[in-house]
């Protein structure tokens, strides 16, 4: 009797458990529902941060290359970016690109990557070679303290493990040593 109620009652706490689950799961899907909704319009519509098309090459030509921008940065990354797209692709293909955002970031970053040796050559012959970072920095639409902040905290932790490591190296052959 004892065990029959006990079950009786997992039973009842199960279901009274499942039944406020599923009321959490339905809103919180609403709610991503809606979050995913709001967002893709707002991408649609070019609306918010999704204002400006920041892969665009008029996007970085504006930033960088006119008299208020970094010149460094347009000289060694922006133009031989501009140079290399321009070279794989015709007028009409680059004009597509600029209203298709996903494929003008895939193509800016394939382009990123073909040049960023010769990116990184220009910067290091003009004792800038931070200025690859930065643009780096630019180019990603995340506010650039917590990047710096999230930046720092890596290298504290990779200063301290290494610390770590010298000083059980350091002590290594004194553990050795008592065995």
């Amino acid at each position: 009797m004892n065990f029959s109620l006990s079950v009786f009652g997992a039973i009842m706490l199960a279901f009274f458990v499942l039944r406020f689950a599923k009321k959490m799961v339905v809103k919180l899907f609403g709610f991503l529902l809606i979050s995913a909704t709001v967002i893709g319009w707002m991408y649609y519509s070019s609306w918010g941060p999704f204002e400006q098309n920041i892969a665009e090459l008029a996007y970085l030509q504006d930033k960088y290359c006119e008299s208020a921008g970094d010149k460094d940065i347009c000289e060694c990354i922006v133009q031989p970016i501009e140079s290399d797209m321009r070279q794989r692709f015709t007028p009409d293909e680059l004009q597509l690109l600029s209203s298709e955002r996903i494929k003008a970031a895939y193509v800016l970053k394939k382009s990123m990557d073909k040049t960023k040796e010769k990116a990184l050559s220009c910067l290091e012959n003009r004792n800038a070679p931070q200025k690859y970072k930065q643009f780096m920095h630019d180019f990603v639409p995340i506010e650039n303290k917590y990047l710096i902040f999230a930046e720092d905290k890596v290298d504290e932790l990779t200063g301290a493990v290494k610390d770590e490591v010298t000083s059980f190296q350091e002590s290594k052959k004194s553990i050795d040593d008592k065995y």
